[in-house]
């Protein structure tokens, strides 16, 4: 059982240091008995304190004879670091304000070996060269501390800076500075989780992006007593992040501003994004389209086209240039010439399919004319043909026929050629020059 009894502010002091840790953590006596410990640390052993306070630190943790041993030698000398117990954990002197009243304590600090094996002293080396500034902030007390790294981020000596909240607000960019404040407002009310990016101007007029996270420490009656967080300098990711914004803007304005159809489909035929060029020679909206595969815009006759396009985008990356035929909305076909890539997304790991489908309707449209001058052709009244640039003749209709010679006779012919005849009938047209 625990020897040492803990006067409730006391266990306010350790929660507020403590409580917000992910980390298991507890306050352990020279005999190895555990006095405290957060709450990370009772959800990793699955007890509840008072069950954890009616065994040792052994029995909790099950640890070997040889473990047990390196941790009562540890207790009893004056190593400031532990690394001696092949257990992971990190113990370490538990001094500083406590000290005072628990002369025989220390701290114990479970941390879980990870798929790398770091030990916490190695955690910790690996954050301050990564750059990250670590801060503290004792709200009561309008306390801030900065480590090393937040003095390099921010580019100020520790002599020039008071150690105050009034003393970080100062740093950050005047059009910041209020949506920061607001920020660290809320989440000293529980209202929001602080998680915000902003700018700061350095000593060398420098401007610089920081992404910020932190977690309130709340006391028992739900008073912010400490504010603990990160700053990360994102300076580069935000200068990537606008350059590929404007880039997104280009390829948008080219995509919905194309003459050509464009759509992006996943490897089963959803269609995903469409532009408006596609929209209008389908029929469909958006809308519609995105409730739609092209498997439904295809003719059951094109079915096995499609699979070896499909074949061919697999082994190759790409497909076509293939024609077919669309459906309409409205039930006709067209024809469209179509041809594509397949790209991966690394967001979601899925492939999809970008294609470009060349809406050949006009085609139809060119032979429903040509068809319909035909027909007139044919049936005229008026004796007509049709020659090259070279007055050979290449078609004539039956009018024309009748008035100077049969077709076999005239076709090909060259104007120096044509009979007396011929001739004679050709001059009583009055359309006709030779």
């Amino acid at each position: 059982m625990p020897t040492t009894n803990l006067t409730t502010s006391l266990k306010l002091r350790f929660a507020q240091t403590f409580g917000w840790s992910e980390h298991a953590v507890i306050l352990i006596n020279q005999q190895s008995e555990i006095v405290i410990g957060n709450e990370s640390f009772l959800s990793k052993v699955d007890l509840s304190f008072e069950k954890v306070a009616e065994q040792s630190l052994s029995e909790v943790l099950a640890l070997s004879e040889e473990n047990q041993r390196s941790i009562r030698k540890f207790l009893n000398s004056n190593k400031q670091n532990f690394n001696d117990v092949t257990v992971y954990v990190d113990l370490m002197p538990f001094n500083l304000q406590y000290k005072t009243e628990f002369e025989n304590c220390s701290l114990f600090e479970l941390i879980e070996k990870n798929k790398y094996g770091i030990s916490a002293e190695g955690f910790r080396s690996a954050v301050k060269a990564s750059g990250v500034g670590v801060w503290d902030w004792d709200v009561v007390n309008n306390e801030l501390f900065w480590d090393e790294s937040m003095y390099a981020l921010y580019e100020v000596h520790p002599q020039e800076f008071s150690g105050a909240y009034d003393a970080w607000l100062k740093t950050i960019h005047p059009d910041d500075a209020e949506a920061s404040s607001i920020a660290v407002d809320k989440a000293l009310n529980n209202e929001k989780k602080f998680n915000i990016e902003f700018r700061i101007k350095t000593s060398k007029r420098k401007i610089k992006y920081i992404q910020a996270d932190a977690e309130v420490v709340f006391d028992e009656n739900g008073k912010p007593v400490r504010m603990l967080g990160v700053n990360v300098d994102v300076t580069k990711q935000v200068g990537l992040r606008n350059e590929l914004a404007a880039n997104e803007e280009k390829f948008r304005s080219l995509f919905e501003n194309s003459t050509v159809g464009i759509a992006l489909n996943d490897m089963s035929g959803k269609f995903i994004e469409i532009n408006k060029e596609f929209e209008r020679f389908t029929g469909y909206s958006k809308s519609e389209l995105n409730k739609l595969s092209y498997w439904d815009l295809t003719p059951k006759e094109y079915e096995k086209q499609e699979e070896i396009q499909l074949e061919s985008l697999e082994k190759n990356g790409f497909y076509g240039p293939y024609e077919k035929e669309y459906i309409h909305k409205n039930g006709y076909t067209y024809p469209v010439l179509l041809n594509g890539v397949k790209v991966r997304n690394y967001t979601d790991g899925n492939d999809y399919i970008w294609s470009l489908v060349h809406d050949q309707s006009w085609r139809y449209e060119i032979q429903k004319n040509l068809k319909e001058y035909q027909k007139f052709f044919d049936i005229s009244e008026e004796a007509l043909c049709i020659a090259d640039r070279d007055f050979n003749l290449q078609r004539v209709n039956k009018k024309l026929e009748q008035l100077i010679a049969p077709l076999e006779d005239l076709a090909n012919y060259e104007k120096g050629d044509i009979s007396a005849n011929a001739r004679a009938g050709l001059n009583e047209l009055n359309e006709i020059e030779f």
